[in-house]
């Protein structure tokens, strides 16, 4: 059976949804939802479904993932990018140091205190997308490109060539008032019609 692979961060993972939410302490499940976007999609296509999504994760994440994934040429990926303000480092040891602003550590402190702009986040992003986009079209591979709002970016540059959808998640959970149980994320009816928005150009 053909292949949906999606990357992506907590909104294409389906943190809150009721099969992915841990009450307790609001933290996500340890696999994704069924009740996402992606396991829907999927289902209604009749493809199996990868969805390497992590809540957090930051758009440097998303392309190492993307990028690095053992594709087939009968794939539909779908790259759901995350936050302009997140940030990743690979570190020599294997290890790596999760960098947000919500994180309470040295070295999250120090790079958005010292080192993180703006500016340097939108060009590092549009590298990666237009990098990714080369990649999926050199290899054949059907590829969609999702950002949680337009406006979290600057004016992309002339020398992107990655197509961002015009579709937003966020936008539509907002819209509609429909959160999920932390009731910060898009909830179960904003993931579906969202699977309905998305099966229009996917098909």
């Amino acid at each position: 059976m053909n292949r949906l692979i999606t990357f992506g961060c907590s909104l294409a993972y389906g943190h809150g949804l009721s099969d992915c939410f841990k009450q307790q302490n609001n933290e996500p499940g340890d696999v994704a939802s069924e009740l996402a976007f992606p396991a829907l999609i999927a289902k209604r296509l009749r493809l199996d479904n990868f969805n390497l999504s992590r809540p957090g994760a930051s758009n440097k994440e998303i392309w190492n993932k993307a990028i690095n994934f053992a594709y087939d040429t009968t794939d539909t990926v779908i790259v759901h990018w995350s936050y302009p303000d997140r940030n990743i480092i690979y570190n020599d040891n294997g290890t790596e140091t999760e960098l947000a602003p919500w994180q309470d550590n040295d070295a999250s402190r120090l790079f958005y205190k010292h080192f993180h702009s703006d500016i340097e986040a939108n060009n590092d992003f549009y590298l990666r997308l237009d990098q990714l986009n080369h990649f999926y079209k050199m290899f054949g591979i059907k590829v969609r490109f999702f950002v949680p709002r337009r406006s979290y970016y600057g004016v992309q540059p002339k020398w992107c060539l990655g197509h961002i959808m015009h579709y937003s998640i966020e936008e539509m959970s907002h819209s509609t008032n429909d959160f999920a149980l932390d009731d910060i994320h898009p909830g179960e009816k904003t993931h579906y019609n969202y699977t309905n928005e998305l099966l229009t150009i996917l098909k």
